[in-house]
């Protein structure tokens, strides 16, 4: 795959959008998807204009970009077991 494009009018989360990013794929989203998906910070928001898409996908083909690990955001598991661990301690407290 050259990069990850998802035309959508209307688009919830989409875990696959985070996916993406971590495999290096360039990402280009509609205008649709949350700005909460942008993880990398290279993720392309685009209007649904074809000529727009074309250009692009074009820059996009042209360069390779580079893996974004998940440690360096909120995804990561280790980040989120210590999270859930911490709720779970708080509740079990006596007071």
């Amino acid at each position: 795959m050259d990069a990850f494009v998802l035309l959508s009018i209307y688009e919830g989360f989409g875990f696959v959008n985070i996916e993406t990013q971590v495999s290096g794929l360039p990402c280009i989203l509609s205008e649709a998807v949350p700005r909460k998906v942008d993880i990398s910070g290279k993720v392309e928001f685009l209007k649904l204009d074809p000529i727009v898409w074309c250009d692009a996908f074009e820059k996009a083909y042209s360069k390779k970009e580079e893996r974004v690990t998940l440690e360096t955001t909120e995804y990561d598991l280790s980040h989120e077991s210590r999270r859930l661990e911490d709720i779970y301690q708080s509740l079990t407290i006596i007071k």
